[in-house]
């Protein structure tokens, strides 16, 4: 896309967003809960969703090298969840799912191998998942 097309589609993005974001602002403000986005929290957490937006905006604008834009991604969604507080719980999970996926492995290899034997990568990953899963 050229320069010229990236800012149309940047300026059309943003005029769209601001007139969806003040006719759900102006909907809210007239129901129940138009009290609860004036508070500062809500404004706060607001900014702070922009500011992750504009984060990984950046970075997939800036980082032209799929190693550096990469890093740069993960660093960012480290620091949101960390100050979050669920950076543990989505390791955590994290950990659960490839214990799934390797036990799922290990299933199917004895059990299913003559079945999966042909299969794509993603179908065997979908698979072990499926396997070890709980029911």
């Amino acid at each position: 896309m050229e320069k010229q097309g990236k800012l149309f589609a940047g300026i059309v993005g943003g005029v769209t967003m601001f007139v969806l974001l003040a006719g759900i602002a102006g909907l809210f403000a007239a129901g129940p809960l138009g009290e609860i986005l004036v508070r500062r929290e809500t404004l706060i957490m607001g900014a702070e969703l922009l500011g992750t937006f504009l984060l990984f905006w950046f970075v997939l604008e800036k980082c032209k090298r799929n190693a550096s834009r990469n890093f740069f991604l993960i660093v960012i969604i480290v620091v949101f969840t960390w100050c979050h507080q669920i950076f543990l719980p989505l390791l955590i999970a994290l950990a659960y799912v490839l214990y799934l996926i390797l036990l799922g492995r290990c299933i199917r290899k004895v059990a299913l191998y003559k079945l999966t034997y042909e299969m794509e990568f993603q179908e065997k990953m979908a698979v072990n998942f499926m396997v070890a899963a709980p029911q």
